[in-house]
């Protein structure tokens, strides 16, 4: 009785558990599925390669690299995607992934060689997965080409600008709220210096006679209260060996780099200061010449009457001494 009994109860637990392996089986199956629909529709790129080898690639990743099937590069070497100079780069993140700590690999900037042949820029990240029943690395890749030509763009237009900047005619110097942060090679000419290094990063008051130091002090508050430039300011510059220059300077707030800065202009006009010097000195001059003619020329009247009467009496005694001499001495 026992046997007979035991047969159908270990059949009927069979029969239990064989309906609870195939519902696991069937939702790993739906699972899978939708992961690989999921993988499929998104709009990010994705490639799975294991041992160096693609194995899977979704639209994404075709159009970005301009292929129409995925069947043109399974099969292929990851490699054929990344630039030569690249290799050894890809190689090292590969290798990481190999070991059992390591499962996912963190976003870095890398390039792709699209199937033109054309470079697209992107960043990527990996992680691990299980593929077809087997370890495989799946990539997901953002492409970064447009972020770049921006940035390209930018640095570009950077240099640009300090190429103007550098070879202005007048001398222009860049300040954060007191520190210089860059100097024009016309700027540094005229204060005598051989490179901009030999002061940047020096406070600006530094170069500034301190005679000047309150009038410089009070214009930089000001612009910073009222947010506009105030009109141009005439100071005295400190060079090199303690040359001094006089400027006519005038400022413009900036973004230097990512950061608020004051970009100042300044006119050296030493000589413009000597000439208008000379000009003043040349007002006196003509002030006391025509002074001094004035005064000669008061004192000039009564010497000429008196030179004239020193004539006359002159002509007078040489007359009475002729008439002495003809008349013997005689008084008639």
């Amino acid at each position: 009785m026992s046997q007979s009994l035991d047969a159908p109860a270990e059949v009927s637990q069979n029969s239990q558990t064989l309906p609870l392996k195939n519902d696991l089986v069937s939702s790993l199956k739906d699972s899978t599925e939708y992961f690989r629909k999921l993988v499929y529709l998104t709009h990010f790129a994705m490639m799975v390669h294991r041992n160096g080898v693609l194995i899977y690639l979704n639209p994404g990743i075709l159009r970005l690299l301009g292929y129409e099937t995925a069947e043109e590069l399974i099969g292929r070497s990851l490699f054929t995607l990344i630039p030569p100079e690249n290799h050894s780069y890809i190689k090292d993140r590969v290798a990481e992934m190999a070991q059992d700590e390591h499962f996912y690999n963190v976003r870095s900037e890398q390039v792709l060689i699209r199937k033109s042949g054309e470079r697209v820029f992107i960043e990527s990240e990996s992680i691990k997965v299980i593929h077809d029943g087997k370890p495989a690395l799946i990539s997901v890749v953002y492409d970064i080409t447009h972020r770049k030509k921006t940035e390209e763009a930018l640095r570009q237009s950077e240099e640009n600008f300090l190429t103007i900047i550098q070879n202005l005619p007048k001398g222009v110097m860049i300040i954060d709220e007191k520190n210089i942060l860059f100097a024009n090679r016309t700027l540094v000419k005229m204060l005598g210096f051989a490179a901009a290094e030999e002061f940047l990063g020096h406070p600006m008051l530094e170069l500034i006679h301190p005679d000047y130091h309150d009038v410089a002090f009070e214009k930089s508050v000001n612009d910073a209260v009222t947010g506009a430039s105030a009109p141009p300011l005439k100071i005295k510059l400190i060079g090199e060996k303690g040359k001094t220059v006089y400027v006519e300077s005038s400022n413009i707030a900036i973004r230097f780099f990512g950061k608020n800065a004051t970009m100042v202009f300044m006119r050296d006009i030493t000589y413009q200061n000597k000439m208008e010097q000379q000009a003043v000195l040349n007002d006196k001059l003509a002030t006391v010449g025509t002074l001094a003619a004035g005064v000669a020329h008061e004192i000039n009247n009564p010497l000429s009457y008196v030179l004239g009467n020193l004539v006359f009496l002159k002509e007078q005694f040489t007359d009475l001494k002729n008439h002495l001499r003809e008349t013997g001495g005689k008084d008639d």
